[in-house]
């Protein structure tokens, strides 16, 4: 059974460049094998790549895959590293899935509905390879076909099996187990187990993602991360459904648009006038295009050459930038527009000629066409071989609009019917057809709103999906682009475990400020675990930010922990922090002049240490674009193979005041926090509170409206709960300097208290430090003297990191 696709038909994304990527990811992944990965970097894993990719780098276009991009070995490490890390306990070898590299390293990483394209490649791949075939009109006669109940069968196995931490094997008595095993771990739900290095080391060398035509014998396990599979229903929209290329689209119809029995599906999109309907139909088009899919545009309004106008400006920048779409360029090879006429004579005689006419004029000339085009059956059929857009249908009222319907059906293809949004048009017709989008305008009443769109989905017949309102947006070089609503981005992350802080990593940062000997009864004892929620939050400006930002950006240490654990420095781990600032405060230019600042005083972390920023300015910002953007940038950074492994959350105290929208939504902050506790991230907040004076009581003091609540919000999530503070007369009461040298010490210090935290033990009062906000440094508390206080760094804690 050859591991390849038997035929090249045009219409399957990056079939070259998909093939011979993949035999290089296994040459990748055997040199890694052979390599001490402890110590290898990614800089010398390119330079012992580069001579077995210069043939491939020549020849692809795409920038993504490009030579200067570098993204292979960074994607390869960041992947191994997550499989061995997981592994610890499972006996055998483990390696990530070639085909999983390969669909992370094909898709876009700041495009993610570019995983269209690869999804369609990897699974025909599969399909070919173990020659199996969804339930299809035109499947191939020799492949053994598969529907939902022999996918949900296969899952509940699955479930078994992981429940009791076994392995799940190949076999050939199941091929459909197989190529489901091995898409679960293309999407990296599972990785790969193999006996010993030996088995390793010979599946790589055959380059054949199956080996059940080897005497090599190859298993799967879960990542722990995962706390469930997928479920079957959104398995079956993968598998079986058509891919979307359209942002924030795969959330909503849970990987792919699901046609009936006989490959076809009916859609009207309603709305009002611009919401957005002829613009979503043409995007669409263009995404599919690569699909091989031929759009046949009919329209009651506009002329062609407006149509052929507006879909040059929806086509995105980054999708003119693909080899995918470079093979179809020439829009005539996949858009063709009419403008159909239509008589307006009301009489019922009149009213059966006109659709009679039309069917007869256009739909039966399309179907004509259709079934000339006949089917190599050695071919695997096209995804969607035609789009039939017909815009408006509103002359159409009060037809026979049954008749019109099961005769668009005829032409397996996807049917797009575009109306106005009325009532009893809805009525009439919306029992018939298969999906139903609304669009409409929202926010246009009143001055100080900011009008957005909304995409209603209210009906999918042959498929789950997640119904409801989501916010829909149209930009010029961004094409179309959707927002899903909270619920169904968590929904999303439902099978991902909330990860709890490490037991093994930490940071050590309150540990190693001054020499106190570890043993030292009055020696600190509050590590930082990795993959903690941490609070700083205090009154005004005392360097939370900066606190913060430094923290994150320290290096981890290694221990396992033990009964009366008290962390001393052990092994350090050469792992690279890299931080997203989410500010709602400062500009960009804020935060990386304090990163700057951090690397002039721990200089040995320079190289091991960066940050990204995302920045909001006061605006109508909604809650769905918000959290989306935070995971889109997450996400994008995993695609690229250098994950995040923290996250500042800055000046959400603004959002009260100068972010309408999100201080409206009650479930944002809490769908946050929840999110991204399904990322490997440190999460810390730094939160201002300002004092409110009642005139009539000048000692009653209160927070503003909104702020006390989300600030108990993230102080009931975190881990760690810091109060920073200015200096008090109780402080400076321990401190016997005269007036200046007292001055010296209140300029640019803060007091630290440490209110709350997981596994710790407070005495007789919680621990204290003194914050130097100037230079970034920890200083004893109570301040002995102003001078010499100041520790950065353990000697020899950065040597050799």
């Amino acid at each position: 059974m050859d591991n390849s696709l038997r035929s090249e038909p045009a219409d399957i994304p990056y079939l070259e460049s998909g093939k011979k990527l993949l035999a290089h990811i296994f040459d990748a992944l055997r040199y890694i094998v052979d390599a001490d990965i402890e110590n290898i970097s990614e800089d010398e894993l390119e330079a012992a790549l580069e001579t077995r990719f210069d043939a491939f780098y020549s020849e692809v276009t795409d920038p993504h895959l490009s030579k200067g991009n570098k993204r292979l070995p960074k994607v390869l490490l960041s992947a191994w590293k997550n499989v061995q890390e997981d592994s610890e306990l499972n006996k055998g070898f483990c390696i990530p899935s070639p085909l999983g590299i390969l669909y992370q390293m094909l898709t876009v990483p700041e495009e993610p509905q570019s995983a269209a394209y690869v999804i369609l490649f990897c699974r025909s791949l599969l399909y070919e390879i173990f020659e199996v075939f969804p339930g299809h009109p035109f499947s191939p006669n020799d492949y053994t076909p598969f529907d939902f109940s022999e996918i949900s069968s296969r899952l509940d196995t699955f479930t078994g099996y992981t429940k009791k931490h076994k392995n799940i094997s190949e076999t050939k008595n199941d091929l459909i187990r197989s190529m489901l095993a091995h898409y679960l771990a293309l999407k990296s739900v599972f990785y790969l187990r193999f006996k010993d290095k030996d088995d390793v080391r010979n599946y790589l060398e055959a380059k054949k993602i199956s080996t059940l035509h080897t005497k090599i014998k190859v298993e799967f396990h879960k990542f722990t991360y995962y706390n469930d599979l997928p479920d079957a229903s959104s398995l079956m929209n993968e598998l079986s459904g058509i891919p979307i290329p359209i942002k924030g689209i795969d959330t909503i119809f849970q990987g792919g648009l699901k046609t009936n029995s006989k490959s076809n599906l009916v859609m009207r999109i309603s709305g009002q006038p611009g919401s957005g309907k002829t613009s979503f139909a043409l995007a669409l088009a263009a995404a599919m295009s690569p699909f091989g899919a031929f759009s046949c545009y009919i329209s009651l309004e506009e002329e062609p050459e407006d149509l052929i106008c507006r879909l040059h400006s929806l086509i995105p920048e980054y999708l003119k930038k693909l080899s995918v779409y470079n093979n179809c360029k020439e829009i005539s090879s996949w858009f063709g527009a009419s403008m159909a006429s239509f008589n307006h004579n009301n009489t019922e005689e009149s009213a059966k000629t006109k659709i009679d006419d039309f069917i007869e004029e256009y739909l039966e000339r399309i179907y004509g066409v259709l079934q000339v085009k006949q089917y190599d059956r050695n071919l695997l059929p096209l995804v969607c071989p035609l789009i039939i857009v017909i815009d408006n249908i509103r002359p159409f009222r009060n037809l026979n609009f049954e008749k019109f319907i099961n005769k668009c059906r005829l032409l397996k293809a996807l049917i797009i019917l575009i109306s106005p949004n009325e009532e009893q048009f809805r009525n009439d017709i919306d029992y018939m057809v298969d999906v139903v989008i609304n669009l409409k305008h929202d926010g246009t009443a009143e001055l100080k709103e900011k009008p957005v769109r909304i995409l209603q989905l209210l009906k999918t017949r042959h498929q789950i999906a997640r119904q409801g309102s989501h916010v829909f947006h149209m930009s010029g070089e961004n094409g179309i682009h959707i927002s899903p609503q909270l619920p169904s981005q968590t929904d999303k992350k439902e099978i991902i475990s909330k990860l709890t802080p490490s037991d093994i990593f930490y940071i050590n940062f309150f540990n190693e400020y001054n020499n106190i000997p570890a043993k030292h009864p009055d020696a600190p004892n509050v590590p930082i675990w990795d993959k903690s929620q941490i609070l700083f939050h205090g009154y005004g400006s005392t360097g939370k930010a900066g606190l913060a930002l430094t923290i994150l950006l320290y290096p981890l240490l290694k221990e396992k922990v033990r009964k009366g654990f008290r962390p001393q420095m052990k092994r350090k781990i050469p792992q690279k922090r890299k931080v997203l600032v989410v500010s709602m405060l400062y500009p960009e230019k804020y935060y990386i002049h304090l990163e700057k600042e951090i690397k002039n005083t721990y200089q040995k972390i320079n190289n091991h240490s960066k940050i990204d920023c995302l920045c909001f300015y006061s605006s109508h910002l909604s809650p769905e674009d918000f959290i989306n953007k935070i995971l889109e940038k997450l996400d994008t950074a995993i695609l690229e193979g250098e994950p995040f492994t923290g996250i500042l959350l800055d000046g959400l105290h603004n959002a009260t005041l100068q972010f309408p929208k999100l201080q409206e939504s009650n479930m944002v902050w809490f769908t946050l926090y929840s999110l991204l506790a399904k990322y490997h991230l440190t999460i810390a907040t730094a939160f201002t509170k300002f004092l409110i004076n009642d005139e009539n009581r000048k000692d009653d003091k209160k927070l503003p409206q909104g702020e006390e609540l989300l600030l108990n919000i993230m102080i009931q999530a975190a881990d760690y709960s810091f109060c920073v503070r200015q200096l008090n007369e109780n402080d400076y009461k321990q401190i016997n300097h005269d007036n200046a040298q007292k001055r010296e010490i209140k300029e640019g210090r803060y007091v630290i208290s440490l209110e709350s935290a997981i596994r710790h033990r407070f005495g007789a009062k919680p621990e204290n430090f003194l914050w130097n906000k100037e230079e970034f440094l920890l200083e004893e508390y109570p301040p002995a003297n102003t001078k010499n206080t100041s520790y950065p760094i353990i000697p020899g804690l950065f040597d050799n990191f």
